[in-house]
């Protein structure tokens, strides 16, 4: 993605970035100074946020950020999603809404997204696993054999949010 701004190409994709930063609140025009402002003062505040929540996170919460592309703010937002609910491994996987439900028809074999179960939780897992497939070679590898199997991309990033869900599940439950 590329920004624009007035009818010119800007040199970074993404607002969040201090080189965005330290552009908006140089800008002469005053909108776009407040913008970075504000922008500076939010990351500041999430930061501070971030760190207190790492400090008083529970134990459990706390081995869940052992897996790469869980933050802090994900790992408590499992936790308190799952927290006091006995369940399996399926069970959990079936409450965060992951596994596809089958829509066959006559000699057809075919499935559907699971529309049903927590989906908060399954927006997580989702946005967890589309980061794992980016960073973490094991689901980088897992994600391509489930591409090289015939598996739609969609169906491949679900076989990877299944994963977690098993690798979740032993180290909350354990």
């Amino acid at each position: 993605m590329i920004a624009y701004t007035r009818g010119k190409i800007l040199s970074f994709n993404d607002l969040t970035t201090q080189k965005a930063i330290k552009w908006l609140i140089n800008n002469d025009e005053i909108i776009y100074r407040n913008q970075g402002k504000i922008l500076q003062l939010t990351i500041e505040n999430i930061k501070e946020y971030e760190k207190e929540l790492e400090k008083n996170m529970p134990k459990k919460a706390k081995k869940l950020m052992t897996i790469k592309g869980i933050i802090a703010i994900r790992a408590v937002e499992i936790f308190i999603e799952i927290k006091g609910k006995v369940m399996t491994e399926s069970l959990l996987a079936n409450y965060a809404g992951i596994p596809p439900v089958p829509n066959s028809s006559g000699k057809k074999d075919k499935y559907k997204n699971n529309k049903m179960g927590n989906r908060r939780l399954n927006s997580i897992f989702f946005s967890i696993s589309v980061s794992q497939v980016r960073y973490d070679e094991e689901a980088k590898k897992y994600y391509q054999k489930k591409l090289s199997e015939g598996k739609s991309p969609r169906r491949a990033r679900k076989a990877v949010a299944r994963q977690l869900v098993r690798i979740i599940f032993n180290l909350s439950y354990f």
